[in-house]
């Protein structure tokens, strides 16, 4: 029997509009089936295996609804409209050709069943194999959410569930460090935190304003270091671990090379200076890095 319904239309109702909703819907059936309904500590199952029909509720309302395929987990086959033009019929290759790739995928390996995610469309789908190689991998069931907005909780660059954040503005969301060191030459810009980073405070050292500055106009210039390009996507943090070390200009005779009073034995700007002057390659964009960072 075919129904003329919608899963979507369950989420956000409370447990008594949920069980209204499917003793409407198993009413038809015969013998009428019974409903299940199981309560654990952070939530509750209210379910009909007859419909193919599982409804998760979190503090009190419907958040996901699981529609399942035949004879999975005891389940009837759930008869209704399957979202975003879903059949039962469709394998995973199918599901990638229609929907696109996934915003997260989880399961495989020995016991666990492949699954994929469309977070932005409200849908996840789990198939009944373990493999990703298996192209014909039949879909066991389909959970129904709400959508995640685009712009909340996603990947800046690929869009996909994002794991962390921008450790400065706290604000540009990112699923892999990968994804984030190629947003990094468009996201320094305007990085709130990276941007109040550059500004030097009154009661630092005047050496210590001027290496700041410099290592700012490092990440602006493409310039080479023993004949290696450095990649102007790093983080600036890893460009000071590079070139502003501990060593102490003193023993190399290097302490004034930077035109600045040295205020203490290790001097950040003597010591960026000096390493830049050690580099043949480098020596040619020093007069534009010294102009970036307030020198001339």
């Amino acid at each position: 029997m075919e129904l003329c319904f919608e899963a979507v239309e369950l989420l956000g109702l409370d447990e008594a509009a949920c069980r209204s909703v499917l003793e409407d819907l198993a009413k038809n059936l015969r013998p009428v089936p019974p409903l299940e309904f199981k309560s654990f500590s952070d939530c509750s199952y209210l379910t009909c295996k007859a419909l193919g029909l599982q409804i998760r509720l979190t503090t009190g309302k419907a958040d996901v609804v699981f529609l399942y395929n035949e004879s999975v987990e005891g389940f009837s086959r759930f008869e209704g409209t399957l979202p975003e033009g879903l059949q039962w019929s469709h394998h995973s290759k199918d599901v990638i050709l229609m929907l696109g790739e996934p915003s997260d995928k989880y399961g495989g390996g020995r016991f666990r069943a492949v699954g994929i995610s469309y977070e932005t469309l409200g849908v996840d789908i789990q198939f009944k194999e373990s493999s990703w190689e298996d192209q014909k991998n039949p879909i066991a069931f389909i959970s129904v959410f709400h959508r995640l907005d685009p712009s909340h909780g996603l990947c800046e660059l690929c869009g996909k569930r994002a794991s962390f954040r921008c450790g400065l503005c706290k604000t540009k969301r990112y699923c892999s460090s990968d994804c984030q060191k190629r947003d990094w030459r468009k996201h320094q810009l305007e990085c709130s935190g990276y941007q109040a980073s550059l500004k030097c405070d009154d009661l630092l050292p005047r050496c210590q304003q001027a290496s700041q500055k410099l290592t700012a106009g490092l990440v602006t210039v493409t310039w080479c270091q023993a004949g290696k390009d450095v990649d102007q996507n790093m983080h600036p943090r890893k460009l000071q671990t590079m070139f502003l070390g501990k060593t102490c200009l003193a023993k190399l005779g290097l302490a004034d090379i930077c035109g600045l009073k040295k205020v203490a034995e290790l001097c950040e700007a003597s010591i960026l200076r000096a390493r830049i002057a050690t580099s043949s390659s480098a020596v040619a964009m020093l007069p534009q890095l010294e102009e970036l960072a307030g020198f001339t």
